[in-house]
């Protein structure tokens, strides 16, 4: 009886240190608390989504990609890669519409020729903004968007396409040491059209 009563309370134990791995009411319990401690220092938080959303997207210079893999090694399994991308217009205003570059020698550039459905992520430790504040990556007041839709290359007729050409190689490439050489015929701009985007 002993051992049978042991083995239950073992079980309510584990399951009671499961449940603690995630929880919604926590979530909820972490965002009134901020939420309380920024009317406390007379700051109104900005909860507009959408301008969340969009003000990550135009801070970043880089984004995390998820693919569905074509590499032979890991056919059909997601794929994640870091790309460079800008979303501005040639007068440098944002535009809401990503660009980026891929490339038939990167991993990432053939996925998207098989399955043209994409997933962006961009947080907001992309540049310690939430680690500066002392913040978790993973708690809801760090904010993060993850945008998915469909790649669609670029027509070389339209008119702002040069400027942004020019302006993902210089953000791409300037990183490299030495100078980089690139051909064009292997780079493929490339925008994508979102069909839905999450912000947490």
């Amino acid at each position: 009886m002993f051992k049978y009563l042991s083995l239950a309370i073992l079980i309510i134990v584990l399951s009671y240190d499961l449940t603690e791995a995630y929880s919604s009411f926590e979530d909820e319990r972490i965002i009134n608390a901020y939420k309380y401690q920024q009317l406390m220092l007379e700051r109104q938080p900005d909860l507009n989504h959408a301008k969340i959303a969009r003000t990550l997207v135009n801070h970043a210079n880089w984004a995390a990609v998820g693919t569905i893999s074509t590499n032979r090694l890991v056919a059909g399994y997601p794929m994640v890669n870091v790309i460079s991308i800008d979303d501005n217009d040639s007068k440098g205003v944002s535009t809401g519409k990503i660009h980026f570059m891929l490339t038939d020698l990167d991993f990432t550039g053939p996925d998207w020729r098989y399955n043209n459905k994409a997933t962006f992520l961009f947080s907001n430790d992309q540049h310690l903004d939430c680690e500066n504040h002392k913040e978790d990556p993973m708690e809801p007041t760090c904010a993060r968007v993850i945008i998915s839709g469909q790649v669609k290359q670029f027509h070389f007729n339209l008119r702002y396409l040069h400027h942004t050409n020019d302006l993902l190689v210089l953000n791409t490439f300037t990183a490299y040491p030495g100078n980089v050489k690139v051909k064009r015929v292997i780079i493929f701009a490339i925008m994508l059209t979102c069909n839905r985007f999450t912000l947490q």
